[in-house]
């Protein structure tokens, strides 16, 4: 485990590299660390914490396969960030994890998400989005403010729940069975 605001503001961090063994990254542990652009979370990883890594510069996060879960703010308001893969693994983004993110302009989510929170990409400079087949609930506003938005794919069985995560003008198509 990285305990709690344990890096925080060090500004003069440059490279982490994580083992395959780590668990858990707690609240905070990165949060303001501007030095640091790109990491690779290994796939031994079951928790980060809220903003363990927001407010950060990260451009680059590379997720393993074997992380199911990405936890509230984990990545919030990394205005840098330009590039994320998403294991195949992952369940579930809680809320806010990639808020105020505009300069995420593309995100694959993996057939296997489940949920989405809310807010969770609110704010984000996304111009496409096509949510997973088996995706099961979805947050209000979790695609909110993102003004670059101009079509998103998504399950026909969560049309109501995708009117709440949308903004209005935003057009919402449904995905082939």
């Amino acid at each position: 485990s990285i305990g709690a605001s344990a890096f925080a503001n060090c500004k003069n961090l440059k490279k982490i590299i994580l083992p395959e063994s780590l668990k858990s990254i707690g609240e905070g542990a990165f949060e303001g660390c501007s030095s640091i652009t790109e990491i690779t979370l290994p796939g031994s990883l079951k928790s980060i914490e809220d903003i363990g890594f927001g407010y950060s510069n990260l451009t680059k996060v590379n997720m393993l396969e074997g992380i199911e879960s990405i936890e509230d703010g984990a990545f919030c308001v990394c205005i840098s960030l330009t590039e994320i893969t998403l294991p195949k693994s992952l369940k579930s983004i809680g809320n806010r994890a990639f808020y105020g993110c505009n300069s995420l302009m593309e995100i694959t989510l993996p057939e296997s998400v489940e949920s989405i929170g809310v807010r969770t990409f609110y704010g984000c400079g996304l111009t496409k989005v096509t949510l997973p087949k088996g995706l099961k609930s979805i947050g209000n506003e979790a695609f909110g403010a993102c003004t670059r938005l101009e079509k998103a794919y998504i399950p026909d069985k969560l049309i109501d729940a995708c009117r709440k995560a949308f903004d209005s003008y935003v057009p919402l198509f449904v995905r082939e069975k």
